[in-house]
């Protein structure tokens, strides 16, 4: 199976380095045209249907794909949506420890935020639900950031950054590219 995962358009929040998680936030006027030319990133790339999380950037951000030149079935897959940041929801990164929230070797908990663990092994279960259930065909998912570094994590042999996610940021309507 291959996969394209691509991170959502621009918001407002992502200009004001807010964490979202699993705030509902639409994208801008600057998201809306980045999904536009995640197109022309995908002209060489077909792919059988789009999986996106229930968020509206990343239903969004899907559907203006879509609508650019592609008809694929776009499934909602709830697993798919951002880790809900809890108490950090609304707050700049610069105001916590960012790095040590996405960094999967320390045992940090939070009083409201989804564990580093419980979001790991939910994105865990859906690839490996994925390759079960579309093992021949090649699926583009529209998703978060924090879904795009647990599948980076998950699906490179060497464990990039030894579980400190929180350097890594792929950047609005950025594509990954993964053989499972």
């Amino acid at each position: 199976m291959k996969i394209y995962v691509m991170r959502h358009g621009q918001t407002e929040w992502n200009i004001r380095k807010v964490i979202q998680g699993s705030a509902d936030i639409p994208l801008n006027t600057a998201g809306r045209e980045q999904a536009k030319l995640v197109c022309e990133k995908m002209r060489e790339k077909p792919f059988d249907l789009i999986l996106t999380s229930p968020l509206q950037r990343a239903q969004e951000t899907a559907a203006i794909v879509n609508g650019e030149g592609y008809s694929k079935p776009i499934i909602i897959e709830p697993k798919l949506r951002e880790r809900n940041c809890g108490e950090y929801e609304g707050v700049k990164k610069a105001d916590f420890d960012y790095n040590d929230f996405w960094n999967f070797n320390t045992p940090s908990n939070y009083e409201k935020a989804e564990s580093k663990q419980d979001f790991y092994d939910r994105i865990k279960l859906l690839l490996d639900e994925l390759t079960v259930k579309y093992g021949d065909k090649t699926i583009l998912i529209s998703t978060h950031a924090g879904v795009c570094r647990v599948i980076k994590y998950i699906l490179s042999g060497d464990r990039f950054n030894n579980g400190e996610l929180g350097p890594y940021l792929p950047k609005n309507s950025d594509i990954l590219e993964f053989e499972i």
